[in-house]
């Protein structure tokens, strides 16, 4: 970096900040070969003497020279920059107000927990297909649960009785099977429960017409019958030897089976077996008669 004036005659050297000709006049030169004016470099290097410290070197401030020039000549023709008009903010928006559902329509409906079709846990499933065989789940609202829920209760008034017939009439079977007795014996056998039937709803009917009531269907009043007839044979077949012992097992089981089967309290379940009981000893009665009459 040099100082030095310039001969007459030569190319113009103009500072690159105030763009003055510094031909023949103190200048100083940057390593990129621009020109700078004494004044020029004494204005960038009077910050760095005011602080205390050493100038810097020429070479260092020059630079900082050259973008202080650009920056001045970009600013000549730029376009005023207009501050943004800061608008107040806006008021946050009310809540909108929260649906109440009518308790007219019941309880919300639910999900069900199982899929119907394949059984899949459907709990927490937020889509309204079954992500394990793509069924469409519908929502159960109160009256469908209370619906399914009586439709069980009736499957399972016929179940129960269905099992109970199963387990006399096959105890039943099993039995005559292991004592060999012969064909007659199981006619009768089964003769006899089928009889036991009607006699049972005869007596049952004289029961609800004075004083149960009626509560129920007849043909599930028969099933229910059949069931309970069917159990007491099986223990009267297999306890039939010993007669004092086997039959109270027998009434015992009877009594238990009103009353659970026919939903009777104690005392209403004795004078219905009671009644059954008259009633097939005034039926023996009267074939008897019949029978003899007819020699």
């Amino acid at each position: 970096m040099t100082t030095a004036t310039q001969p007459q005659g030569s190319k113009q050297r103009l500072c690159t900040v105030c763009g003055i000709d510094c031909t023949g006049k103190p200048r100083f030169k940057d390593p990129q070969g621009r020109y700078y004016c004494e004044p020029c470099q004494k204005t960038a290097a009077r910050p760095a003497a005011a602080a205390g410290a050493a100038a810097p070197p020429v070479d260092d401030v020059l630079p900082d020279l050259a973008a202080l020039a650009a920056v001045e000549k970009a600013a000549q023709g730029a376009v005023p920059v207009v501050p943004e008009l800061q608008l107040a903010p806006e008021a946050p928006a009310a809540p909108a107000p929260k649906r109440v559902r009518d308790p007219r329509l019941g309880p919300p409906p639910k999900k069900p927990a199982k899929c119907k079709q394949c059984g899949y846990d459907l709990k927490g499933l937020k889509a309204d297909k079954c992500p394990e065989c793509g069924a469409k789940i519908v929502a159960k609202v109160k009256s469908d649960e209370l619906e399914e829920l009586s439709r069980e209760i009736a499957r399972q008034a016929y179940i129960k009785p269905l099992i109970y017939t199963a387990i006399g009439l096959g105890g039943t079977a099993a039995i005559l099977a292991i004592s060999g007795v012969g064909a007659r014996e199981w006619i009768g056998v089964y003769v006899n429960w089928l009889v036991s039937i009607p006699i049972g709803l005869l007596a049952f009917w004289i029961c609800c017409a004075t004083f149960l009531g009626y509560d129920a269907p007849f043909h599930l009043t028969a099933l229910r019958l059949g069931g309970i007839f069917a159990m007491v044979g099986m223990l009267n077949l297999l306890l039939g030897s010993i007669p004092i012992i086997g039959y109270g097992v027998a009434l015992i089981t009877m009594l238990g089976m009103f009353m659970s089967e026919l939903e009777m309290e104690l005392g209403d379940a004795v004078i219905m077996a009671f009644v059954n009981w008259l009633v097939s000893f005034f039926l023996v009665i009267f074939v008897v008669a019949t029978i003899m009459s007819r020699f």
